[in-house]
């Protein structure tokens, strides 16, 4: 997860980067800078959840 209006350092690019090397998927976070599970916590806990649910089914 990224938030959209995260500004802190390399962050952006080290998870795009992340992201094409893993083959993970990469959720960016609307309305949410650095600290997106504070600035969107509903957001970041449902994509926890779905992810994790995911994993569990396969």
């Amino acid at each position: 997860m990224h938030g959209e209006k995260d500004k802190a350092g390399s962050a952006k690019s080290y998870n795009k980067k992340w992201h094409q090397r893993e083959g993970l998927p990469l959720k960016w976070i609307k309305n949410a800078g650095h600290n997106s599970n504070a600035d969107q916590p509903d957001e970041v806990n449902r994509l926890i959840e779905k992810f994790i649910s995911e994993v569990e089914g396969k």
